[in-house]
């Protein structure tokens, strides 16, 4: 393959990868990618959507009956994660004033939701 094409194109802007079902006047829980938003979805008991990439976080519509998202970043050592999710909170609230927003980060840096999973997994195991 002489050129890589790039999945992760402004083309799937605002997009997200339903994994769950939520409750009408309930939590919904936003994460960039699959296994990111799955872990977290089992850490914290709600249901996750992944958005695929950090910069769909501010794209995001919330369904109608949402009333509070959680926007579950990525610890990146680069940072693009946080701001990306931290931009989106602020986006998402002033355009939706009513809706409850909250980002969650990991404590370790470089770490995302999927990391804390496997190692609180690894600890239990242990």
């Amino acid at each position: 393959v002489k050129t890589v094409k790039k999945v992760l194109s402004k083309e799937l802007s605002g997009c997200s990868i339903r994994l769950g079902e939520y409750q009408p006047d309930g939590v919904l829980g936003l994460a960039e990618g699959i296994e990111t938003a799955l872990s977290a979805s089992e850490l914290f008991k709600v249901p996750v959507w992944s958005v695929i990439a950090a910069f769909n976080f501010r794209q995001f519509v919330p369904p109608e009956g949402v009333r509070k998202l959680i926007l579950f970043a990525d610890a990146d050592l680069n940072f693009v994660g946080q701001r990306e999710a931290y931009c989106a909170a602020a986006v998402l609230k002033q355009r939706y004033p009513a809706l409850e927003v909250e980002v969650r980060l990991p404590d370790f840096p470089g770490w995302d939701w999927n990391d804390v999973l496997m190692h609180r997994r690894a600890q239990k195991a242990s």
